[in-house]
């Protein structure tokens, strides 16, 4: 499978509409339910990605944010156990295999993240609550598998989202 930038955000079960036009992180942040915050389903079946978004030029436009709640309101009303997302940068590739082993080329990273408890507060004009939501960044020459979601060669960190603002245990306290 593959796909880049439009054509990658239509690969998993869940896919962002972009309805009304994208939406930024800060904005999504802010207001999880802001009217451009379009989460849809059932557009492709691919099994490997049930369950999961994908989101493209990561990095390079801060969708950080944006996806974080796109997994909250994939997990709100128990539509879910567990949200993933797929996030690729720029000049990056995920190559995946149908048994769903996963490698990466290119120059940038593959986010693999996850949440599998609902955020503790999500309501339309309030900012995100979302906990111990966990991300495996993925560099060239890295691998992962979709099926056990495990890696090899790429890094483990936890985010959390306080009130919008989002908060990494990566040294430093990078999100990416």
């Amino acid at each position: 499978m593959g796909g880049t930038s439009a054509g990658l955000a239509v690969l998993a079960e869940y896919v962002y509409t972009a309805e009304k036009d994208t939406v930024t992180s800060a904005q999504a942040l802010a207001n999880p339910f802001h009217e451009r915050v379009t989460v849809g389903t059932d557009f492709l079946h691919i099994p490997a990605l049930k369950g999961a978004i994908t989101d493209s030029h990561f990095h390079a436009r801060d969708r950080m944010g944006r996806t974080l709640v796109f997994l909250a309101r994939m997990l709100d009303g128990g539509k879910l156990a567990e949200a993933r997302a797929i996030a690729v940068d720029e000049r990056t590739a995920a190559l995946t295999e149908k048994d769903g082993r996963m490698t990466v080329e290119g120059e940038g990273s593959v986010f693999m993240i996850r949440a599998r408890k609902p955020a503790e507060i999500l309501k339309p004009g309030t900012p995100l609550t979302f906990h111990a939501i966990s991300v495996y960044r993925i560099p060239r020459g890295g691998d992962f598998d979709l099926q056990t979601w495990t890696g090899h060669g790429g890094a483990a960190y936890t985010l959390d989202v306080e009130n919008g603002a989002i908060h990494s245990t990566q040294s430093g306290g990078g999100i990416y």
